[in-house]
């Protein structure tokens, strides 16, 4: 699984990626964090206020607008402590504009970003290396960590991932410990930064305290984005002992109880993902599963089952993230009757089309709609998630 983790050296100024994600990250808050940006508006432009909006979000503040109980519409503007650094340090500086609002009011409940902040605060940083190799194929290596802070492992969900942090370009040292979290990612010196992506764990067994990840190399010469490619090259020189910082798990997958069929969508990132959920598929539980890869000898065994349908998408010579397979694959799809709950990891672009095609041509709910960008083509925007 691959982090769309912006390339501190490749991204313009931070104005304009500010700029770029503005459209989709308001329209983001709009739709999930309502009860947030109501709170900001409340606190900041009436507090009668109904129908608060995120009009834009700027390197320095935010610009809102709501409706007053007379009718009369109202702007206003909540600027920042001070200017973001970065996407992440914007994320930072908005959910302070929020929790002050919140706390302005006397509010005591979180809101949805708070409470997903502090759960997100809580994950921890494991200190370990790598014990072993193996090519499973021509892209996939599966690489097994084990010793160091690994032992008391806290693990997650099916699709669990987790961000591996290796020494930064050229050196052999980590520059970070076991005291690592999330206000560190946009706090590093370029030359201290820590090579970084997301990877789903393959396998925990906590009897050994080993776990397993498969790094994707087809990042090595393809046209992705460069942050990939220095895990893979990473991953493809990996030698037993090699020091790495895990921070996690997180995890997105999580099906509500009155599921009635699984969705499941993946590239060659996701695909690890995939054969976990598979098999710890519920019985009585049918899946419909679409696998995009590079080529043939790239398939990873799956559960086999009556209700399991798996449809494979071979891309050929298509650089990855550039082909429309998944996309396609869903819209043709003869949905069955009942609830469905679509879970997808691939790369961010094709994760965001097919969001919009369940949600908006297909009506399913938002809740049952988890779509993970789990990398990012050098062509499509940065975004500051790597959920949907």
């Amino acid at each position: 699984m691959v982090s769309n983790e912006p390339d501190p050296v490749a991204q313009p100024p931070i104005a304009e990626q500010v700029a770029d994600v503005n459209p989709r990250l308001t329209e983001h808050y709009n739709a999930t964090y309502a009860d947030a940006v109501e709170v900001i508006c409340r606190a900041h432009i009436a507090d009668d206020s109904r129908g608060a909006k995120l009009t834009a979000i700027h390197v320095d503040g935010l610009s809102l607008r709501t409706t007053a109980r007379d009718g009369a519409h109202r702007d206003g503007w909540v600027p920042f402590s001070r200017a973001a650094r970065s996407l992440t340090d914007l994320e930072s500086l908005t959910l302070e504009v929020i929790t002050t609002a919140r706390t302005t009011l006397g509010v005591t409940e979180l809101t949805t970003p708070e409470a997903q902040a502090r759960q997100v605060d809580a994950i921890r940083t494991y200190v370990t290396s790598v014990i072993r190799m193996e090519q499973l194929t021509p892209i996939f290596r599966q690489i097994t960590f084990g010793g160091g802070d690994l032992a008391s492992f806290e693990p997650g969900g099916h699709d669990q991932f987790i961000y591996v942090m290796t020494p930064p370009a050229g050196r052999t040292e980590l520059t970070v410990d076991a005291s690592f979290s999330r206000e560190d990612f946009g706090e590093f010196t370029d030359e201290n930064r820590p090579v970084g992506a997301y990877y789903t764990v393959r396998d925990w067994r906590p009897e050994d305290g080993e776990m397993d990840m498969l790094f994707v190399l087809h990042g090595l010469g393809d046209d992705v984005h460069a942050e990939p490619g220095l895990s893979a090259q990473w991953a493809a020189n990996a030698r037993p002992g090699d020091p790495v910082a895990l921070w996690g798990p997180r995890t997105a997958y999580d099906p509500p109880a009155d599921t009635d069929w699984l969705l499941l969508v993946a590239d060659e990132t996701g695909l690890p993902a995939i054969c976990v959920i598979l098999e710890n598929l519920p019985e009585h539980t049918p899946a419909h599963v679409f696998i995009e890869i590079g080529d043939d000898a790239d398939r990873l065994p799956l559960p086999t089952r009556h209700d399991i349908h798996v449809t494979w998408s071979v891309r050929g010579d298509a650089p990855a993230g550039t082909s429309t397979l998944l996309t396609d694959a869903v819209q043709a799809l003869d949905f069955p009757a009942g609830n469905v709950y679509a879970w997808g990891g691939a790369e961010a672009r094709s994760m965001r089309t097919v969001t919009t095609h369940l949600r908006r041509v297909r009506g399913v709910d938002r809740a049952r709609v988890r779509m993970v960008g789990y990398w990012r083509h050098r062509s499509t925007p940065v975004d500051l998630n790597t959920g949907d």
